[in-house]
């Protein structure tokens, strides 16, 4: 009896401990300081309840460096000039745009729901998020567990 109860209570602690190891990514951290000659752009996910589900994969001029789910995020620094940011969701969305040296770019990735009378169907959004508000908005995400190359070559 002595030893099941053991047993048990051994199990218990590896499962938790088991568990805990898998959660255990980090919270968004500002990359600091950025090269003079870099930019970061960060693209989050918010937790949102419609859409939550869905898995967006994220592309950084035509190369994947990640998969976003719920409340995560990735970075990718680069050099001065041209960005071209693809996601793909239920839809590709597409955005491309400039970024300066030394700076950072936040861009919101979200799913919402269109609906048109008798119809209902997921579109996935790209946002260019104003600094202050893309801080505040990224606090509680992780970095994506499923990230691949954060740098540009």
């Amino acid at each position: 009896m002595l030893i099941r109860r053991s047993t048990n209570t051994l199990m218990v602690a590896a499962l938790i401990a088991a568990l805990s190891g898998c959660t255990s990514r980090p919270y968004f951290w500002v990359v600091d300081p950025i090269s003079d000659s870099m930019a970061v752009v960060y693209v989050y996910r918010p937790s949102q309840n419609y859409g939550g589900w869905q898995s967006q994969s994220v592309y950084m001029n035509g190369r994947k460096i990640a998969s976003l789910s719920s409340s995560d995020y990735v970075y990718y620094t680069t050099g001065p000039g041209i960005v071209n940011v693809k996601i793909a969701g239920q839809r590709e969305v597409h955005m491309r745009f400039e970024v300066e040296a030394g700076k950072s770019y936040f861009l919101k990735s979200s799913v919402n729901k269109f609906s048109s009378q008798s119809t209902a169907t997921d579109i996935d959004v790209l946002t260019l998020m104003e600094p202050e508000t893309g801080l505040q908005e990224i606090r509680n995400c992780q970095l994506s567990s499923n990230s691949s190359a954060l740098f540009s070559y």
